[in-house]
């Protein structure tokens, strides 16, 4: 390799230190001076290339990894595998997803909540201790199952039913909500609310970005809307 790069420093410590800053890949940043000298150098120093190419060997099979501060994963062909630093968060792979064209399923990870009264992770935690013995009766082991026997899977119009049943002790029945309601309002306030739009668009298995802007972003006018107006006039 030394043959076509000479030893000498890549000069990204500067952008990296630019790129430390941001909240998400969104972020619009500015290069710092010291970033754009060290670009610059990069530009400046193509003359001395060599014109020689690396040599590749052929490749038997390829490996793709990455992390985060969060967790990590890694892909190799058909198999995958992933996992977080912190062990409060929970994974489940659901099968039989409708847009699932290969059926392989998806990885759901939903971190914990604050409070405890509230967080999906412990109490989805307590409904798996607690109904293994049911579950383990099915042959496909399910992750929810009926309370009545023989404790097979619940079907989806049984999940419809739950969250139309929701919507109903929210007082909100009868006015145009439904089982189909939950998708977009998650995804609208997870936007709303500055979370990654790639994060929030994994988690609710969108696999097409126009889809999911599109068809289950509505964006809403803020309650202070009129009155910047007037302030910026």
């Amino acid at each position: 390799m030394a043959e076509v790069i000479m030893p000498a420093k890549l000069l990204l410590r500067n952008v990296y230190r630019v790129l430390a800053i941001k909240n998400s890949w969104y972020d619009m940043l500015t290069l710092t001076q010291s970033a754009r000298e060290d670009l610059k150098s990069w530009l400046t120093a193509m003359h001395s290339w060599n014109n020689r190419s690396l040599h590749k060997r052929p490749m038997d099979m390829q490996m793709f990894t990455d992390a985060s501060l969060s967790g990590w994963g890694a892909w190799l062909q058909d198999l995958k595998a992933a996992g977080f630093w912190n062990k409060r968060h929970l994974s489940i792979h659901l099968f039989g997803i409708k847009n699932d064209l290969h059926r392989k399923g998806y990885v759901v990870t939903i971190p914990p909540a604050e409070n405890k009264f509230v967080d999906p992770v412990d109490c989805l935690r307590v409904y798996i201790q607690k109904s293994m013995p049911h579950r383990q009766l099915c042959d496909s082991n399910p992750l929810f199952v009926s309370l009545r026997p023989p404790f097979g899977a619940i079907s989806a119009g049984t999940i419809v039913d739950q969250l139309n049943n929701a919507i109903k002790l929210a007082g909100l029945d009868n006015q145009g909500f439904s089982a189909k309601s939950f998708r977009p309002t998650a995804a609208t306030i997870a936007i709303e609310y500055g979370c990654d739009p790639d994060i929030a668009r994994k988690i609710g298995r969108w696999e097409c970005p126009s889809v999911f802007y599109d068809h289950y972003v509505h964006s809403r006018t803020p309650e202070d809307y009129v009155n910047k107006l007037f302030e910026q006039n």
